[in-house]
This record gives C-alpha cells, sequence and structure tokens, in this order.
C-alpha cells in the first residue's frame, strides 16, 4: 500500500509512510510524511492529514484509516474490517481545517459481537458520507448562543460570576447532524437489479473487497478521483 500512495500526484508523495499501531486484538494503520499535519477530525480525535491539493497557502487535505482484526483460529488470522479516506478544508499550519465529506469501505466483520454482517444494516458499501453541514451548523450554534449569553451577562448583574467559564461550556456542547450518518452507497447496481427494500438483501448496494488489491485500487483511485474533482 506505502508503494501505491508514493506514486500518487502529491506533495513529496516518494516520503509519504504508513504507520501501523499493532495490539493484539487489532491493526490500524494511518499515514504521515513531511506535508502532512495534525487536524481535529469529528468523531475521530486528532489524524494525520496530507494535502491533497493545495493553493497559495490553504487547500485540500485528506486523513486515511485502515483497520484489520485479529481472528484466533482462524486460517486467516486478520480480517478486514474497514478502510477510509477523510477529506479537509484548509489553511497550511491551522489545526482547525473543515471536514467535509469521507469515502469509505466496510467489510464484512463482526460489528456486533458474536455476529458477522455489515456496518449499518441495510446501507451501502462502500459510500460516502457528509460532513460539512454539520459543522457549519455548529459554529452557527456557537455563535448564537454566545450572543444570546453575552447579553444575558451584559444585562444581569447576578450573572456575572459565571462570567466566561458559561461562555466556554456554552460553545463546547455537542450538535450532531443526523443526516450525516446517513451511507450514500457509491457502488450500487439498482439500474441493473433493482431492489424492493429488504435490508437483508442488500447485495445490490453493498459489497465486501476479496483481497488486499481490491482495497489497494479503490484506495488509490478514490484519492486520485477527489483530487481530480476538487482541482475543478
Amino acid at each position: 500500500m506505502q508503494g501505491a500512495l508514493r506514486a500518487l500526484p502529491l506533495p513529496q508523495a516518494a516520503h509519504i509512510t504508513i504507520n501501523p499501531n499493532w495490539t493484539t486484538d487489532l491493526v490500524v494503520a494511518a499515514l504521515t510524511g513531511p506535508s502532512a499535519e495534525f487536524v481535529n477530525r469529528e468523531r475521530g480525535g486528532r489524524v494525520s492529514a496530507y494535502p491533497l491539493l493545495l493553493t497559495d497557502n490553504s487547500g485540500y487535505w485528506f486523513s486515511w484509516r485502515e483497520r484489520w482484526d485479529y481472528v484466533a483460529g482462524s486460517r486467516r488470522p486478520w480480517r478486514f474490517r474497514e478502510s477510509g479516506v477523510t477529506v479537509f478544508e484548509g489553511k497550511i499550519g491551522s489545526p482547525e481545517k473543515v471536514q467535509l465529506f469521507r469515502v469509505e469501505w466496510p467489510g464484512i466483520t463482526s460489528w456486533r459481537p458474536g455476529t458477522l454482517g455489515w456496518q449499518a444494516p441495510g446501507a451501502g458499501h462502500p459510500h460516502w458520507q457528509f460532513d460539512a453541514l454539520a459543522e457549519l451548523e455548529e459554529r452557527f450554534r456557537r455563535e448564537r448562543t454566545l450572543a444570546e449569553l453575552e447579553e444575558l451577562l451584559s444585562s444581569s448583574a447576578e450573572t456575572q460570576d459565571f462570567g466566561q467559564q458559561a461562555l466556554r461550556e456554552a460553545a463546547s456542547r455537542p450538535f450532531v447532524q443526523t443526516w450525516t450518518r446517513m451511507h450514500f452507497p457509491s457502488q450500487a447496481q439498482w439500474g441493473e437489479f433493482g431492489w424492493d427494500g429488504d435490508i437483508e438483501q442488500v447485495g445490490v448496494h453493498a459489497h465486501a473487497p476479496t483481497n488486499e488489491k481490491q482495497i489497494r485500487q479503490w484506495l488509490t483511485a478514490a484519492i486520485l478521483y477527489l483530487r481530480n474533482e476538487l482541482a475543478r
């Protein structure tokens, strides 16, 4: 995978490095390199993001994460769980880049203890998920809340002691747009086979990779496609 990523037309791509994090139960891989920066990912903590397309001092960035789970006693002890790219927009050197969207490919694995199946039953895989509106909504909500609290604090002597602490707490409350959890399939074959809505029969829009080559080709093609489209 590292060789395939280094062949992409990205800034200093020849120095991209995959960093695997091994435990007894799983391995999670991400990428870094001389052009990478740490950014804050929604529902994902801080991640290493690599430039996808830069213009002047800003541009688009992407993070990549892939996970394999250890299956004791299996002929093939490592089972693919998921691979995905998250795209951000922001300035060079700023950790507060806007998370725009994700393209993800989960496999058939134990998403619920003791069972094998799909993540989010009935959803499409691989799929896109969109995050930008939730982040914009959160910013608007914080600005509105802060404005209301500032007006309250400035008009009431009894609330002066709460001061900046109240403002900080109001600005940090989580807000979730449920539609950002929707899975938009990228390999749906509805035009050819149709679908009757049965979430137990999702083979026309839920597909698992069958080997490592498929995962590698899907990932590199997705990055190239995103770069080409963003350049337009």
